[in-house]
């Protein structure tokens, strides 16, 4: 990137480009925050240098701000429309986040000078598949394979072209013979899964996740897929082996612990026994012990939830501590000292939120419970700051606040659960199926949004929802799909955000 720098230029570029040299050295060693500062000083000089745009695209995409990265190669098409980095990034993270018509507009852009690029040619087929287009996304695959006939991209477009024109029996028979030709390969592999996965076949699944423990052993997707599946046909056993095996491998990966305890929420109480829980507390690593506390303590089970914190150091740690002593007995006094020190702790807000509550305080409450929802929003903030608001009888703001709830967990049963009870309660009965009905439509797959719909629809007395809801449950208990937040989509834009 130096020799960029001529005699001739302002010294603003020449402070841009040394700031850049510093982001592109930062990066090289993997530090990649400090690489993101470095290259927004320099573009906070000069934001017109495609090096430097393109470099902030670098540095975006690896830390998975794919938003950002997409946003910055964009940037760089508008000074050269046809740079092959920024058209191939835009070309495929747009594929990947929704930005249909800008990826669409660069792939084209791509195939114009390089009429077999397999990128470029792959997300074409991608978006034919989205707008319908089988035969044309079946053409692109033969021509991915003429050009190359070990494609598997190649290979699993054609198969999915022909799986949703109807052709299911074709797909999986192209699929297998690429195997045989091709060898046991991820993305071939995961296409059968999909399919199987599509048509319901949980012992063809079962083989499919066996196959690829072999290629990616320890994968987390593969291993909360794994485990849904098993939950779903009452393998209990063998998904808490896969929940304590993650644990294992995994326990320091905090979204991996997440998501693990979304699944013991909708499935399994009591996931790990004793002696797991004793030997994560010896053994585990400060998030995974911290995140299944939290889950313990949720289902009321303090001594765990205790055992595991343990003597852990920290903000979060010691907010716990003092919201398991509140829960022991009432005792608000840890909590109010951490707050001495750490005024914006969530758990220790969340006592103050619940006790002044008890103490017929609403205003304290809800100063205390919006701060919750501002800073932690993923915790239940949103359902103690509409517990404050229903106090001081203000519906518009529990209103709100159950909204605002939704957004932050769209896929939570327990606060579409709350927002339902509250609105049957306020009179809104309708309003209430309309709010369960919606979690159905957001996760189809989940047992426990058609439960909540059921019981939503029995308390209102209507028959025909009734039905609809047994009918949704009986379905999702058929469905191994995981079911995505709204405007999320899978990694791979092949596989989309379903197969079908």
């Amino acid at each position: 990137m130096a020799g960029v720098v001529t005699a001739g230029c302002s010294s603003k570029t020449q402070r841009a480009y040394v700031e850049g040299q510093t982001a592109q050295s930062l990066f090289d060693a993997g530090n990649l925050p400090a690489a993101l500062n470095a290259i927004n000083r320099a573009l906070a000089l000069r934001d017109d240098q495609i090096d430097l745009i393109l470099l902030s695209g670098r540095i975006r995409y690896r830390m998975g701000d794919y938003s950002g990265a997409f946003d910055a190669y964009n940037m760089a098409l508008a000074i050269d429309p046809m740079n092959p980095e920024a058209l191939q990034a835009v070309s495929q993270i747009g594929a990947s986040i929704g930005h249909d018509a800008e990826s669409a507009s660069a792939t084209d852009r791509i195939l114009s000078v390089e009429p077999n690029n397999a990128s470029a040619l792959l997300i074409k087929g991608v978006g034919m598949l989205n707008h319908h287009d089988y035969a044309g996304a079946e053409a692109i695959g033969d021509k991915m394979l003429k050009a190359d006939a070990q494609s598997e991209p190649g290979v699993v477009l054609k198969a999915r072209a022909m799986f949703l024109s109807d052709r299911q029996a074709d797909a999986l028979a192209l699929l297998r013979d690429a195997l045989k030709r091709l060898g046991p390969k991820q993305m071939i592999v995961t296409a059968l899964l999909e399919c199987a996965r599509d048509q319901g076949d949980s012992a063809l699944m079962l083989d499919q996740f066996r196959a690829l423990g072999e290629i990616v052993p320890d994968n987390v997707d593969l291993t909360i897929d794994e485990a849904n599946l098993d939950y779903k046909l009452g393998h209990v056993d063998d998904a808490r082996k896969r929940g304590a095996a993650l644990l294992a491998k995994h326990g320091d990966d905090l979204d991996a612990v997440a998501r693990l305890a979304n699944l013991w929420t909708e499935y399994d109480a009591t996931p790990l026994d004793r002696g797991q829980i004793d030997d994560l507390a010896s053994n585990g690593p400060p998030a995974a012990r911290l995140a299944v506390a939290r889950f313990l303590l949720g289902k009321g089970d303090t001594t765990s939830a205790a055992a595991l914190i343990g003597s852990l150091p920290g903000g979060e740690a010691t907010g716990m501590r003092a919201r398991i002593a509140y829960a022991e007995n009432g005792d608000t006094g840890p909590a109010e000292k951490v707050l001495t020190t750490d005024q914006s702790n969530c758990d220790a807000l969340s006592v103050r939120a619940i006790d002044a509550l008890k103490q017929q305080d609403p205003t304290k409450s809800v100063i205390a419970a919006q701060e919750v929802a501002s800073q932690c929003p993923e915790r239940d903030g949103f359902d103690l700051l509409a517990n404050a608001y229903r106090a001081k009888g203000n519906a518009v703001a529990v209103r709100q606040a159950y909204l605002d709830a939704s957004r932050a967990r769209p896929l939570d049963t327990v606060r579409v659960d709350h927002f339902a009870a509250w609105l049957i309660e306020s009179g809104d009965r309708q309003e209430a199926v309309n709010v369960a009905r919606r979690l159905t439509q957001r996760a189809p797959a989940k047992i426990s949004a058609w439960q909540l719909l059921g019981k939503v629809c029995t308390k209102v007395g209507d028959k025909a929802c009734i039905d609809e809801a047994r009918a949704g449950e009986a379905a999702a208990r058929r469905n191994f799909a995981m079911d995505l937040p709204p405007g999320q989509r899978r990694p791979n834009p092949l596989l989309g955000s379903s197969w079908r």
